[in-house]
């Protein structure tokens, strides 16, 4: 098993068990940003059913949205952010949003 899959069954049963999971790691990522790292829709379907901040950026300035965008996650996935509320108009620390990553993740994806 992955050991993203394992953190995310752990998670959920503390979950279950009353905790909190509105914390942040020392790059400010959430467990939104790292379900997306997953590329796997069930775990940002979990991850966005906590009802933490969709729009939450890192470090970088990075939501999940734009995160999923530079890791070329499934097409799916994008549209299940933005339907969820994802705000499409943030920009990071050096004035990119999500329009300009995806842009450039695709260009990269086309080299």
């Amino acid at each position: 098993m992955h050991p993203l899959m394992l953190l995310l069954l752990i998670l959920k049963g503390h979950l279950r068990l009353g905790a909190q999971i509105s914390s942040k790691d020392i790059n400010g990522l959430t467990i939104i940003h790292y379900a997306v790292d997953s590329n796997e829709m069930k775990n940002v379907q979990f991850a966005v059913e906590t009802q933490l901040d969709i729009n939450q950026q890192d470090h970088n300035g990075w939501t999940p949205l734009i995160r999923a965008a530079i890791q070329q996650c499934k097409p799916e996935i994008l549209e299940y952010l933005i339907e969820k509320g994802a705000d499409k108009s943030i920009e990071d620390r050096n004035g990119f949003g999500y329009e300009k990553h995806l842009e450039l993740s695709n260009d990269i994806g086309d080299k």
